[in-house]
């Protein structure tokens, strides 16, 4: 992964970013994958615990995001 900062942009492979959460959210990607993660930060969760504390996600995004 080659970053480089021009000016008040960053770029990576091309593209340029306006700031570091900008790159970070598109390396991220997806609309449940940050909510995920931020949920499984501290510790891992079974399937269940994590379908409650993130109520409006489908069983498909969280079977397709978890890295299990």
């Amino acid at each position: 992964m080659n970053t480089e900062c021009i000016g008040d942009y960053v770029k990576l492979n091309g593209k340029a970013y306006p700031c570091t959460i900008s790159l970070a959210m598109d390396l991220i990607g997806g609309k449940w994958k940050a909510v995920i993660l931020y949920h499984l930060k501290d510790t891992e969760k079974r399937y269940s615990e994590l379908r409650k504390k993130v109520p409006g996600v489908t069983e498909m995004s969280i079977w397709r995001k978890t890295p299990y």
